[in-house]
């Protein structure tokens, strides 16, 4: 008794509505329930292939996709942010590595200076150098251009620079 077979897309792309996206379902099977799947060693590479099937078919890939979205393992809120730093398992429910994809650290009127110094870390940069008074101008001036219509969860790189002009 059981499944024997799942039948689906990558992305869920076909020409029916509805088809299965195996980029959810193959995770879901491999990391949740106790089955022997052939395919579980690659699971790691199954980003990549979903993003690659999204650029040959040109095609914008769903950032919210489970697994494999550049959002799945994306965390915003400053307290969120300041958990997930003690204790990643509390707001993830696997390892983004494990299906070959990474954790961001979103910048935004949402964020606190754990945000920032995540970002910090991130990049590279030594710590001490953006420490606590800095990293807190970063966080004041985000939230001051946002309250003026600024976005910055799409534009990493204007914060990446906010912080290389901070650590100076």
């Amino acid at each position: 008794a059981g499944v024997g077979l799942v039948q689906g897309t990558i992305n869920g792309i076909g020409e029916r509505t509805g088809n299965a996206d195996l980029c959810s379902i193959v995770p879901s099977l491999a990391l949740k329930s106790e089955t022997s799947m052939t395919c579980r060693h690659k699971l790691n590479e199954i980003t990549s292939l979903s993003r690659y099937v999204d650029e040959i078919l040109n095609r914008t890939p769903n950032h919210a996709s489970p697994y494999v979205g550049s959002s799945a393992f994306a965390h915003k809120g400053g307290l969120h942010v300041a958990a997930m730093k003690r204790s990643s398992k509390s707001y993830q429910h696997t390892e983004p590595s494990d299906v070959g994809n990474e954790s961001r650290v979103l910048i935004s009127e949402l964020s606190g200076r754990q945000n920032i110094l995540g970002k910090v870390e991130a990049m590279g940069v030594d710590p001490t150098e953006v420490a606590g008074d800095r990293a807190l101008a970063v966080l004041n001036r985000v939230k001051q251009l946002e309250s003026k219509g600024y976005s910055f969860e799409g534009a990493e790189a204007s914060v990446d620079l906010m912080i290389l002009h901070s650590s100076k």
